[in-house]
């Protein structure tokens, strides 16, 4: 039977009692009483980063009766204090499940007690939990529902020893703050290919940029004050339109001088990229919100009470890897449409809930984000 979760309501200023742990409830939901899901990507403008995802979620909602809530959090304090307060706000706002994406491990106890405090189940999309201690409470935890990551430090050394390749020697590194846990992989990939090489060399690290008026500005002065600069190395950032923002810098900036660029995660303009001749390689997914979607697959067939596997499950996708204008032009149906379904209604209803398809598990589900990793799927309408 499914559990009613009781109000829990914490004032900002009193955050330790978010840790207290409290009896589960196991009464009965009314069976019409609809299910919410708080899931805090704003970005809901037509032809922004994250548009698709929200297209593609409309169709879950209609087909699961699961509403995702994209405004219940909160966007306050320092990174670690506004996912504290975004799950607060969730749960404040009634929601059953919650998913996030924590930029740093140090959070999830935290997160941990107070979802299960409040008996809403929670999880974690685009990163991997790095802390063995951390990791061993929220899989212990009945509420903790799992994560999809990416494969990030193999994809990042491949983007590195490709940047080698091309005979770059002098790169400039443009990542997240260093504790950010999806970019310390990206960086340990780097690093691993910068030793391998041994005559290449990392000149600086450029960090937390918050815009692509700041990226630009960035990249120009880097090659101000490096001439030898012969490649800048995008291994992560917030800021949407930081590849084409780097493309047009570099441009504008670069003179005579041959600056390449190598980014982890596509961009929208990316056969545009490459063939300004600036962009030499990238590897990502074809759609950045492929993560939460699944996670979102994962978190109604758990709601709903058809979980594909017992407990937690962690899914990991692997990227591709695209060298050329031609690759990318390969790819553009999908990685360039801001509208693309990544599965026809019909096939979700068929294969991703678990009440219509009881073969569904942890093993299928994995098998169908690997078969569909290009999204072959959304263009031909299997």
């Amino acid at each position: 039977m499914r559990r009613v979760r009781r109000k829990y309501h914490i004032a900002a200023g009193c955050l330790a009692a978010v840790l207290a742990l409290r009896p589960a409830c196991a009464a009965a939901k009314e069976p019409e009483e609809k299910l919410h899901v708080g899931l805090t990507i704003q970005d809901t403008e037509e032809g922004s980063t994250f548009y698709v995802l929200h297209e593609n979620l409309k169709i879950l909602e209609k087909l699961s009766g699961v509403a995702f809530d994209r405004n219940a959090g909160g966007s306050r304090g320092s990174a670690t204090e506004t996912v504290i307060y975004e799950v607060q706000d969730q749960i404040d706002a009634g929601m059953d499940g919650i998913l996030l994406c924590p930029s740093t491990d140090e959070v999830l106890p935290a997160v941990c007690r107070m979802c299960e405090a409040a008996e809403v189940y929670w999880g974690i999309y685009f990163r991997r939990i790095l802390d063995d201690e951390v990791r061993e409470v929220c899989e212990a935890s009945p509420y903790y529902i799992g994560n999809v990551y990416e494969n990030e430090e193999d994809g990042a050394y491949q983007l590195a020893q490709k940047a080698i390749a091309e005979g770059y020697r002098h790169i400039a590194l443009i990542s997240e703050p260093k504790w950010d846990t999806t970019c310390e992989l990206r960086e340990r990939g780097i690093r691993r290919a910068v030793n391998e090489a041994g005559d290449v060399e990392i000149l600086t690290e450029v960090r937390g940029l918050t815009s692509p008026q700041d990226v630009e500005e960035s990249a120009a002065e880097l090659l101000s004050a490096y001439p030898e600069l012969d490649c800048i190395y995008l291994a992560g950032s917030k800021v949407a339109g930081a590849p084409e923002a780097l493309c047009r810098s570099i441009r504008q900036e670069a003179g005579n001088r041959e600056v390449g660029l190598v980014t982890m995660d596509f961009s929208g303009t990316l056969t545009e990229d490459f063939e300004s001749g600036i962009l030499k390689a990238a590897y990502g997914l074809p759609q950045l919100s492929l993560d939460p979607y699944y996670m979102a697959i994962k978190m109604v067939n758990v709601l709903k009470g058809y979980p594909p596997g017992d407990g937690f499950t962690s899914h990991c996708l692997e990227g591709i890897f695209i060298e050329s204008a031609e690759e990318a032009g390969e790819m553009a149906d999908v990685i360039e449409n801001d509208r693309l379904l990544y599965f026809p209604e019909e096939y979700v209803s068929r294969e991703l809930l678990g009440w219509n398809n009881p073969e569904l598990s942890a093993k299928t589900l994995q098998k169908i984000m690997d078969e569909n990793i290009r999204l072959e799927n959304s263009v031909t309408g299997r």
